[in-house]
């Protein structure tokens, strides 16, 4: 009845020769058997109504001739049983060469007219494919639906793809870029195949066309290997979606959907529920062919010969274009379907690169040795190796397929963008935009709630039963992306407000900033190097990307200015390791805070940026002071982000200097200078002249109440330090120490100009936070310039004010209430021990009246910092007077400030008697304890009984006496919490003081004994 209905053909320009040739008279002895295509062709000029041939050989039909309805239901079973046993006779006769425009026979079966746009071939397969798929009465199915029949046709549509997959390893193997002129037969092969499609359910394409076409992807079952190896079905699937329809029905979308991004449990009698998918498959097969360049260096392999380097190359491209052709037609339908597609590839994506339950059972992709001659490539089947996978290789497994995925998918997406026009940009395909954007945002974010309590992960469906190796291969993702990738692709260009990549980037900001800020916790140095990560992206974003962007990412920008302010501050950590990373998310922080205030709006003329001179009219060192020169201009401007563009720009010339110093060595930067000034050429004293310059400026920036201009300044002096630390760091130690500084510097025209400079109490303050970040970044390195600066601060010329009045009896109660309500609130909050004696450490608010001895606090912690950066042994030159120090002003001050840094000098101390006890210096263990017999001789024991009566609060004042003449001292709770941290690491050490007091009280004796002294002066001559 539908052939009835559907077959509506006019007659061909052809007839078959053996029909249009026979004599009636001779049909008796024709014993010839018809093709499948002379059947067909009977067919269709029977259903046309007949047609006769001319003397010119032209076909005249007969019109208006009603065809018996019989006829046409004997002729539609026949046909039915003809598709059955060849489908490709049956769609060339009635669809290749249907008449209409484009349906003539301009093109035959080996010509080239494949116009897939053809209405009358797309109509004609439409109602080839309703024949087809009619349900005959009586004709038994199985529980999915599908029928002996559509199994024979799905088989041939699979051959057909095979086929039409094998010409595409062909071509690829003669060209890496080359275009398959397909053929009109082949065409209408095609559309009928997705006309097909249309008519079959979800279980029937599912179980019977895709399980056939992937087969060569899964384990085969008992019967023994499948019709199609791995290669096959790849190249046969890439062919499939070659062709995919430029609009679909809804029913269609959702078969693909299901077979491009669902797990495939169908394909599988796995009953876990980290089912294969079909994009994972290809992926496993593309990384069985990738060549790892890594590990190709560091193993001893057979190299391959030309032919087998071609073949492997062919077969990785194939795969590889297969996967981006999955990627493309799934996001396209996502789009089209109007449900964030881009979000279900993102974790399609991440399933392919993660463990599935195939891994873990030892299955993998294996050559197999065949004796066919005519075969196009060696069989390559998915099988069970001996022996399930353990932990290492499934763990180099998913960095081998991360590598693939990135390498061979995402980097070209991102060249290919890269090398656009702006105009070919715009109108680039969303799917090359977004699907890395969406990708690196879902890895970002598992690998980040790996360690928080944050998750932003729920418009993803995942499992609780693969969640953990989702994790695991995000972590392998997000490096390769961050290091391989633009970040114009990562963050999908100026749509990253839309897509949430920017909102996810500040999430991760204001995490690291409350870390610094709140508490440290045992995955504080995953969580701070992912948020190094993201500071990185963040500065390229801001230093290459669009001056101005649409006004929900602007907003974006300025809602992380407080994560950045806390990052740029830094933090007490007591871990050297964390110290160097907080120290370099302070500098980026601090840069990104700049870069963000050039972004605000100018309202005033002073915004309009003064010509520079040309660079071939000037030296290069005359170019450099013209840079500077306009930096210092901004700094002068009235206008905020006019002095942040200032202190952008002094920072480019620091950084440009660092990296054309004398001992630089080059490197990958993710940022590069381009505005900067070559000086390669320059001399030393030329650097040192410039970094004094440099300097001189940073340090009048930091009386700027912008807190922008400051941190980035502060930022601008460890830059600077890098190029002349000897002369940057005992330039501030001497603005710290004195407070005023005279230095030779260039001005105008590079003339060398001496200048005298002072500071005030606060810029000497942040001059302190410059060292602090100084000696953190430079590490062990510090000890060329370390004792010189404990030097300055312990002997030098200080003048530092202090509050000789200090608070009054009613102010620092006062003062006392209102510390103690803010701990005792943060306590009511439900905060944790460690979070509440965390805060106890910080020591809470400053109040005004203690301003006065912010300076000598700060002059201290500098102190402290030297301590725990230093050698034992250099620290134990001191100790004498750094113990002085600390019971000084844990006896006699009543500052809060100052005490508190004494505790936490005596608790620095201590740690570096620690550090010395347990440090491994080459193959064996020395532990000299000099620096605990150094504290005993210098009076420790006094500090022992000082920091307990701290603890216990029997230093402070009583309704009956004062403890500190003039002064009133009442209990802090901070320095409380630090000097009981000093003394518990005391306890720790206290078999080794009593060592060290034995070995002090020997060493006493011997210097008072006259025989030991007549043997060192005997000793001292003879040498």
């Amino acid at each position: 009845q539908s052939l009835e209905r559907g077959l509506l053909f006019s007659s061909l320009k052809f007839q078959s020769s053996f029909i249009t040739n026979v004599n009636s008279n001779e049909v008796s002895k024709v014993t010839r058997t018809i093709d499948h295509r002379e059947a067909a062709l009977a067919c269709r000029t029977l259903l046309s109504g007949g047609a006769v041939m001319t003397n010119t050989e032209q076909v005249v039909s007969t019109t208006n001739l009603s065809i018996p309805p019989w006829l046409r239901m004997r002729l539609g079973q026949f046909l039915t049983t003809l598709a059955g046993d060849n489908l490709q006779s049956v769609v060339d006769v009635f669809v290749a060469y249907a008449h209409g425009h484009g349906g003539n026979s301009d093109g035959d079966e080996n010509g080239s007219n494949n116009n897939m746009g053809d209405e009358i071939m797309t109509g004609a397969a439409a109602r080839l494919a309703r024949a087809l798929c009619a349900k005959p009465a009586g004709q038994p199915s199985s529980e999915n639906g599908s029928t002996p029949f559509l199994e024979k046709l799905c088989d041939q549509f699979v051959e057909f793809l095979v086929e039409e997959g094998q010409q595409h390893v062909k071509k690829s193997k003669e060209a890496e870029n080359y275009e398959l002129v397909r053929s009109r037969s082949s065409v209408a092969m095609s559309l009928t195949l997705w006309a097909t499609i249309g008519q079959l359910s979800v279980d029937v394409f599912l179980s019977t066309f895709v399980r056939q076409m992937a087969s060569g992807l899964f384990p085969q079952g008992d019967s023994g290997r499948s019709k199609y190896d791995g290669i096959q079905s790849t190249a046969a699937i890439g062919a499939f979606l070659a062709t995919t329809p430029s609009s679909l029905d809804p029913s269609t979308k959702k078969k693909l959907n299901a077979m491009l991004v669902s797990s495939l449990s169908l394909l599988s009698n796995n009953t876990q529920c980290n089912y294969p998918t079909l994009l994972g498959q290809i992926l496993r097969l593309a990384s069985f062919f990738f060549e790892d360049p890594e590990c190709t260096e560091s193993k001893l392999v057979v190299l391959l010969d030309n032919n087998d380097k071609s073949d492997v190359a062919s077969f990785l491209n194939v795969a590889v274009m297969t996967i981006i052709q999955t990627i493309q037609v799934a996001t396209r339908l996502g789009f089209e379907g109007q449900n964030q597609g881009e979000h279900d590839v993102a974790l399609a994506l991440l399933k392919a690169v993660s463990i599935n339950a195939f891994d873990k059972d030892g299955y993998s992709f294996e050559h197999v040795i065949s004796t066919q001659c005519d075969e196009l490539h060696p069989p390559c089947y998915f099988g069970k190796r001996s022996g399930n996978g353990d932990s290492t290789d499934l763990v180099k497994g998913i960095e081998r397929r991360a590598k693939v995925l990135v390498h061979r998918v995402i980097v070209p997406l991102s060249r290919t963008i890269d090398e656009m026009s702006d105009e070919m940009k715009e109108d680039a395909d969303a799917w090359m935009r977004i699907v890395p954007s969406s990708l690196f945002r879902l890895v970002l974010q598992l690998h980040f709630s790996n360690f928080t309590q944050h998750d932003d992960t729920s418009k993803y469906e995942l499992n609780d039963g693969d969640e953990e190796e989702l994790r695991v291969a995000s972590t392998a993702l997000l490096a390769l992306l961050c290091e391989e990738c633009s970040p114009a692709l990562l963050l999908g260009g100026d749509n990253e407000a839309d897509n949430g990549v920017l909102k996810t980037l500040g999430l991760i900001l204001e995490s690291g900033a409350a870390l610094l800020r709140d508490s440290q916790s045992e995955h504080s140095e995953e969580l701070l190097s992912t948020t190094s990560i993201v500071l990185s992206l963040l500065v390229a974003i801001l230093e290459l990307g669009a001056e101005k962007r649409s006004e929900g990412g602007e907003l974006i920008f300025q809602s992380m200015m407080p994560s950045l302010q806390t990052l740029s501050c830094g933090g007490d950590v007591q871990s050297a390791e964390l110290s160097s990373l907080v120290t370099e998310l302070a500098e980026m922080a601090s840069h990104a805070m700049a870069l963000i205030a050039t972004r605000n709006e100018v309202v005033t003329e002073d915004s309009v940026t003064k010509p520079r001179a040309a660079a071939d009219d000037k030296a290069d060192i005359e170019l450099i002071i013209d840079h500077i020169a306009e930096a210092e201009r901004d700094l002068e401007s009235s206008q905020p982000p006019i002095r942040a563009r200032g202190v952008v720009t002094l920072r480019h010339i620091a950084r440009s200097l660092a990296d054309s110093g004398v001992s630089h060595v080059p490197k990958k930067s993710l940022v590069i200078e381009v505005d900067s000034v070559k000086t390669s050429d320059g001399s030393k004293e030329q650097l040192v002249l410039l970094a004094r310059t440099l300097a001189r400026i940073c340090l009048n920036a930091l009386a700027d109440s912008e807190s922008y201009v400051y941190l980035a300044s502060i930022h601008t002096l460890v830059a600077i330090s890098d190029v002349c630390p000897s002369e940057i760091i005992t330039l501030i130690g001497a603005v710290v120490s004195k407070g005023s500084a005279n230095i030779t510097v260039l001005m105008n025209g590079a003339t060398e100009t001496p200048m005298e400079m002072s500071f005030a109490q606060e810029q000497r303050i942040k001059a302190v936070e410059a060292l602090i970040f100084i000696i953190r970044r430079r590490g062990d390195g510090i000890f060329l310039n370390g004792p010189s600066l404990l030097e300055t601060m312990l002997f030098g010329q200080m003048k530092m004010a202090t509050n000789q009045a200090g608070a009054t009896q009613d102010m620092s109660q006062l003062i006392q209430v209102q510390t103690h309500d803010y701990f005792q609130r943060s306590q009511e909050d439900g905060q944790d021990e460690v979070d509440a004696r965390t805060r106890l450490g910080t020591g809470g608010p400053v109040f005004s009246c203690e301003e006065g001895d912010l300076l000598r606090s700060a002059a201290i912690s500098l102190v402290c910092e030297l301590v725990s950066t230093l050698h034992p042994a250099v620290i134990a030159q001191y100790c004498h007077a750094l113990v002085r120090l600390a019971l000084d002003a844990l006896q006699l001050e009543s500052s809060r400030p100052v005490r508190r840094s004494a505790a936490l000098l005596a608790r620095e101390l201590y740690a570096c008697v620690m550090r010395e006890e347990t440090s491994e210096e080459g193959s064996e263990k020395k532990a000299t304890s000099a620096m605990a017999i150094a504290m005993v001789c210098a009076g420790e024991d006094k500090l022992v009984i000082a920091l307990t009566r701290c603890v216990t609060a029997t230093d402070v004042d009583t309704d009956n006496s004062l403890a500190v003449k003039g002064k009133t001292r009442l209990v802090d709770p901070a320095t409380q919490s630090r000097s009981k941290e000093a003394l518990e690491k005391r306890d720790e050490l206290d078999i080794i003081f009593q060592m060290a007091a034995v070995v002090a009280k020997s060493m006493e004796r011997e210097a008072k004994d006259p025989v030991v002294e007549a043997v060192r002066k005997a000793l001292s001559e003879s040498m």
